[in-house]
């Protein structure tokens, strides 16, 4: 054995197998952080409906700046 695989040094394996482990566990870790404070206290459904709001409130503003070259309500 040469210590080499596929032109890489072992190490390099190695500790691209542990980061990736490492980075699996971080984002499980984050996603299972994520869904227990959304189902807590409605935080989710809180943040849908303020995102939700702001949405619909900036459509209504960028419509209401363009003025359309035919009359809509008559």
């Amino acid at each position: 054995m040469t210590g080499m695989e596929d032109g890489l040094p072992l190490m390099h394996r190695r500790l691209r197998n542990a980061w990736t482990a490492v980075h699996v566990v971080l984002v499980l870790a984050g996603a299972v952080a994520l869904v227990v404070w959304g189902s807590t206290d409605g935080n989710a459904e809180r943040l849908w409906e303020d995102f939700w709001g702001g949405l619909l409130d900036l459509q209504h503003r960028v419509a209401s700046l363009i003025s359309w070259p035919w009359p809509w309500n008559d």
